[in-house]
């Protein structure tokens, strides 16, 4: 039971981060333009970290947030379930 709960916290971690990451970068291309979008993401990433804050602040959207900070919840939630059942057995 414990690896079924590491397992699915893995995919909520991963479906998260790569769409927290997609919309990210879509957002500060649409502020910045592509080309700057595309240099934050290889050379200069701390703007794709902030991205949430920025879109909370300039938009009123709270959609990224939660999906980058509500998906971490959900993996740190189902790793120590996880780890309750591994103790349980």
């Amino acid at each position: 039971m414990s690896t079924i709960f590491r397992i699915l916290a893995y995919i909520v971690f991963a479906i998260c981060g790569i769409i927290g990451l997609f919309l990210g970068v879509k957002l500060l291309a649409s502020l910045w333009g592509t080309f700057w979008a595309v240099i934050c993401l290889f050379v200069f990433p701390i703007p794709i970290y902030i991205s949430p804050w920025i879109a909370i602040f300039k938009n009123g959207d709270w959609t990224l947030f939660i999906l980058s900070y509500g998906g971490t919840a959900a993996y740190f939630l189902l790793n120590l379930i996880s780890v309750a059942f591994e103790k349980k057995q």
